[in-house]
């Protein structure tokens, strides 16, 4: 890293730009103005070792010092001062103005050259008032503007020229008395600017080198010489000197910034006889230049470096027709080196080698010769692609991408950019545009994605390239072509076998299938499998069905084997297709757009849930004081038997029902009763039965003292030590019960407890199904009497038609707070929460129990994953024996391909007419229906489904065109055929039959109660009946110590007397 800075006394510090070590860097140029100030210059490098030449010939301008303290690791500062000489430059001298040039020669970077106004005057002067000579040069910096004035051929006009830069003199003797004459040498000045320039030179302070006259005024577009001198004042010594020439406008010469050139001198002292002393020095022998592009110019450096402690003078001699320059050509070393700069301008011709030897004189003796060879190449920009700039893709499938790996080889010496153009949609590449080292390989990876079926590509592509260097652009554009070819196939798969059937399966168990899949085709096909429904989606085959390898590549005739798995964890037939679809490469599962997936195998299975059911049922009495005469009908009713029949036909895997058993109520006894149910497997797969007693009283274990040890809970008595262990024991015959075969549960239940007391039993049945029995036993003293109330229990179902699991939960706060108001249970629920199954239904069990006569009407919110409904209850207790009425909102998006409820025959009972039974529905309108209900006279309740069928009238019309179109074409085409090489082929139809259109259901569902006629007078209503009694008292003798009932009380007194007539109605 070389820094440049200015560090000014009276001036802020300013630092240049950092160059690199490894690369040229831009040229930099400073102009600074010495405005009676001193002023110094920095130049810092990193590098101890780094070769720098600052050409600094200049009286005012001195090299100060440079810090010992300076490593290879540390800056190294060469500090070189600017001052005026109050002697050569007083400050009453008006005329005084000095301009010098710095050139910093690098060897790792371009030349940066700083040039220096100074002005010596009483007056001060500002750089905006002071006027320049206008030098119309692009580069003022850099290699070319350190090379501009010894560059001969044509280009931007400089305002003077002069003929010649470097001089000879040759040998001269010390004259002291100057009796001698010499033959001074001479150079010529032209004026190439439109107006008078005073031209100024420079005075050597040692009158060794003198140019004659100093000062002259050329005219525009003139011509002057100038003579030279040489007067060397001391004998056998070398003298080299640069004369600067300072160009002012005419008149203005106090305030203007002068263009500078020079001329660069050397003689030396030696007699004629003598060769002078041995030069010590090195040089190289040859100097290669870096890579040109023609016809544009190249540079480079390299050292002559001096040994001992005499100077060494160099002269470079080039041959007559040369493509190289140097600079400078001639000049005296007092250090230790000098830094050469060759220039080498090459031929607008492609491909050309330059080789030249030069020839360098040494300390003026024309005997000493040494050799040095210039090399150089040039050549444009050029690159080759591999497979002689073809690029061939294999067939591919429309849509898909087929990639390959491009080979850009640079086999040039430069750096080369390049740019692809025009690319067409079915081609792309990965780096459009970048650059390519110099004898380097560039490998990039090209797609191809053709879009139409059975077309051949063939297409050129150009590519435009450019030499860079340092980052700008060198040269003029070329192009290079590659060819790009490829064609597009169709391509298509075909399983073997197409239909994979499974049988039945148990629940959760895994059976695993396979097929071949195969392709024909002369195209690589990149496929991927999904399964689709068949049927109605009621299994989960994007859980349960897994398939390997779901995606994957089929070369050209070759096959894959496809493994299919199912785990069916839904009890319903799975019926699913597998389908495949193509995607875009072998790396992504992308798939290609607007594309129909094709149909390879219909796959089947039945996924059987083992399940159970309760035959028959008896109980029979051990040991009891009296005999029990029950009816079965009504030991199916106590025992819940239709109840339990329906859970476990509906129970699901992770389910846990409750069966609550309300056994009849007996008197406390001895005795026990046995109750058993009968139970067959009615599925083909064994079940696996389990029971397990639930501790739900707060009985705990007894504390007992074993001989002298301390005191211990034994926890194996708990079972014991509590009291209604013995109550009721449930036993099972055969605890793994086979297809087709029956079986016994049994319970010993005993009345041994006064009170109602309730035994949990949990009834394992298999994959996690568990089946809570509630038993109550109602063990009644003599005493005791039995108080039934009137109650009814509803069922209303929650429907979950998403596909996840959702739990709900039923907020009971408001039916709380109305049976506290009335002090009894009006309303409860004894489904509180649980958890829905996806696209099934959960009943939610409501009872109703009022204790006198009335409506009943309360709002309660039930929340099913994370939204909330209201279910609005409203029951009314009257002696017309109607049913409760219960309303909540039905979302209008309920629809269902399938009926959700079976057709029902109620024509006995009641006849159900709607108007109209059919009809058009149009867009964002609304039908009206009537509904008439007619009765045959029976008392009942009875709930009435009317399914309604929806389907698109537009598509169902397209489905039936496409019928009468298909049927008419066959008949044309019926005695058609077409014969080939292969044989005969009747023509075939076209035009397909489209999809009959879906159905969708929706369903009304009516409840109705039917009462005879003459159980219409029983409706009445007490309350009203109460409160219409006189509002006064009424006294029926003369004493007036009556008690005056409230409001609460006569709530009390209507519950009593509803009680009674419920009792006498029952």
């Amino acid at each position: 890293m070389v820094k440049h800075k200015i560090m000014v006394a009276t001036a802020p510090t300013v630092t240049l730009v950092p160059v690199s070590e490894l690369t040229l860097c831009p040229v930099l140029s400073e102009r600074h103005l010495l405005n009676n100030t001193e002023q110094s210059i920095t130049f810092s490098s990193c590098n101890f070792e780094l070769a720098m030449d600052i050409r600094a010939n200049i009286p005012s301008v001195q090299h100060v010092f440079c810090p010992d303290y300076c490593s290879t690791t540390v800056d190294r500062e060469q500090i070189y001062q600017v001052q005026r000489d109050p002697i050569t430059n007083p400050l009453d001298h008006i005329a005084a103005q000095n301009i010098r040039k710095l050139s910093l020669v690098d060897l790792v970077s371009e030349p940066i050259i700083i040039e220096l106004y100074g002005c010596c005057s009483l007056l001060t002067f500002k750089k905006d008032t002071i006027d320049a000579v206008t030098y119309p040069l692009k580069e003022k910096n850099g290699f070319k503007g350190y090379m501009k004035d010894v560059i001969d051929r044509l280009g931007d006009i400089p305002p003077i020229s002069l003929s010649k830069h470097y001089f000879n003199l040759g040998q001269a003797d010390v004259d002291i008395e100057n009796i001698n004459p010499r033959i001074p040498h001479s150079i010529c000045l032209t004026n190439h600017n439109y107006s008078n320039l005073l031209i100024t030179w420079e005075r050597d302070t040692d009158k060794i080198f003198n140019v004659t006259p100093s000062e002259l005024l050329v005219h525009a577009y003139q011509s002057a010489l100038f003579e030279l001198t040489f007067n060397p004042d001391i004998k056998c010594n070398l003298y080299g000197r640069k004369i600067i020439c300072s160009v002012f406008l005419e008149n203005k010469k106090l305030s203007t910034f002068p263009f500078v050139t020079s001329a660069t001198m050397i003689g030396h002292s030696f007699p004629v006889t003598s060769n002078g002393w041995i030069p010590q020095y090195e040089i190289p022998q040859t100097v290669i230049m870096p890579p040109c592009v023609p016809p544009y110019p190249v540079y480079t450096t390299f050292l002559i470096k001096r040994f001992g402690h005499l100077p060494l003078m160099f002269q470079f001699v080039s041959p007559s027709t040369s493509y190289f320059l140097v600079k400078p050509m001639i000049g005296v070393i007092y250090q230790d080196y000098q830094i050469i700069v060759v220039e080498m301008t090459p031929k607008p011709q492609n491909e050309q080698i330059y080789i030249e030897r030069w020839t360098v004189y040494f300390n003026g003796n024309m005997k000493d010769e040494h050799y040095i060879d210039f090399k150089g190449y040039a050549e444009y920009a050029n690159i080759v692609f591999s497979n002689n700039n073809t690029l061939n893709f294999s067939q591919v499938m429309s849509g898909c991408q087929q990639f390959l790996e491009l080979a850009m080889r640079n086999i040039t010496r430069h750096k080369i950019k390049y740019q692809f153009y025009q690319l067409p949609p079915e081609f792309n590449m990965q780096c459009l545009d970048g650059e390519i080292d110099a004898n380097d390989t560039l490998n990039q990876e090209c797609a191809f994605f053709p879009t139409t079926p059975d077309i051949d590509y063939d297409f050129k592509i150009q590519c435009i390239i450019i030499v860079v260097k340092n980052g700008i652009t060198v040269g003029s554009k070329s192009c290079a072509v590659l060819r790009v070819r490829g064609s597009s196939k169709i391509g298509s798969l075909k399983a073997i076998p197409n239909e994979l059937h499974f049988g039945e399966l148990e629940y959760n168990d895994t059976k695993t299938l396979h097929f071949d899949l195969i392709n024909s085709s002369s195209v690589n096909i990149y496929y991927k499998l999904i399964c689709v429904h068949r049927n109605w989606p009621f299994e989960n085959i994007e859980e349960d069905v897994k398939l390997h390898p779901v995606s994957e590549t089929i070369f050209s005739g070759s096959y894959k084997r496809i493994m299919v798995s199912i785990n069916p964890r839904t009890a319903v037939y799975y019926e699913f297709a597998i389908q495949y679809l193509i995607r875009i490469n072998f790396r992504s599962d992308i798939l290609i757009d607007k594309q129909d997936p094709v149909q390879i195998c219909n796959v089947c299975c039945m996924c059987i849930l083992p399940t159970m059911k309760v035959q028959n049922i008896c109980a029979f009495a051990y040991n009891q004081h009296c005999s029990i005469h029950i009816s079965k009908h009504f030991l199916w009713e106590k025992l819940q038997v239709n109840r339990l029949n329906e859970v476990l036909e509906n129970i699901l895997p992770g389910e846990t029902r409750t069966i609550n058993i309300n056994l009849f109520p007996m008197l406390i006894n001895k005795g026990t009763m046995l109750v058993e149910w009968i139970m067959i497997n009615l599925s083909s797969f064994p079940i696996k039965l389990a029971s397990k007693r639930i501790k739900t009283c707060s009985c705990k274990p007894v504390v007992k003292t074993v001989r002298y040890l301390p005191q211990h809970t034994e926890a194996n008595t708990e079972s014991k030590d509590c009291v209604h262990t013995d109550l009721c024991v449930m036993y099972i015959k055969s605890e793994i019960l086979q297809s087709k075969e029956e079986t016994v549960i049994g319970m010993k239940i005993h009345y041994a407890l006064i009170g109602k007391t309730t035994i949990c039993w949990e009834l394992n049945i298999g994959h996690d199904r568990h089946i809570m029995l509630n038993v109550i036993i109602d063990c009644l003293t003599e005493s005791e009497s039995q108080n039934n109330f009137l109650s009814t229990t509803l069922v209303n179902w929650i429907f979950n038609i998403t596909n996840n699991d959702l739990p709900y939960s039923v907020d009971i706060s408001n039916i709380y707070k109305m049976n506290e108001s009335y002090h009894c249970q009006i309303f409860s629920c004894l489904t509180q929460h649980g958890t829905i199954k996806r696209r099934t239904a959960v009943p939610l069990l409501l009872k109703f129990e009022p204790r006198m006569f009335g409506v009943y009407k309360i709002t309660v919110p039930i929340t099913m994953g994370d939204k909330t409904e209201e279910l609005t209850l409203e029951g009314e207790s009257t002696s017309d024996f109607r049913l409760v009425n219960i309303s909540r909102t039905i979302p209008s998006h309920c629809a269902c391909k399938i009926p959700l409820f079976p057709a029902q025959d109620i024509s006995e009972i009641l006849y159900v007419d709607v108007f109209p039974r059919k009809g058009i529905l149009h867009p964002e309108a609304v039908q009206s229906f009537r509904i008439k209900i007619s009765t045959k006279g029976h008392p009942c309740r009875i709930d009435i489904y009317l399914p309604c069928v929806f389907f698109n009238a537009s598509k169902r019309r397209e489905y039936q065109r496409s019928i009468i179109k298909h049927a008419i074409l066959n008949e044309e085409l019926e005695k058609q055929f077409t014969i080939t090489e292969k044989g005969t082929y009747m023509t075939k139809s076209w035009i397909e039959i489209l999809d009959p259109p879906d159905q969708y259901y929706k369903t009304l569902s009516l409840r109705c109660s039917v009462y005879p006629v003459e159980d219409e007078c029983m409706n009445i209503d007490l309350l009203k009946e109460l409160k219409a009694s006189p509002s006064n008292i009424i006294y029926f003798d003369d004493n007036k110590n009556y008690t005056v009932l409230s409001e609460k009380e006569l709530c009390i007194t209507c519950y009593g007397i509803l009680s009674t007539v419920k009792d006498l109605r029952n």
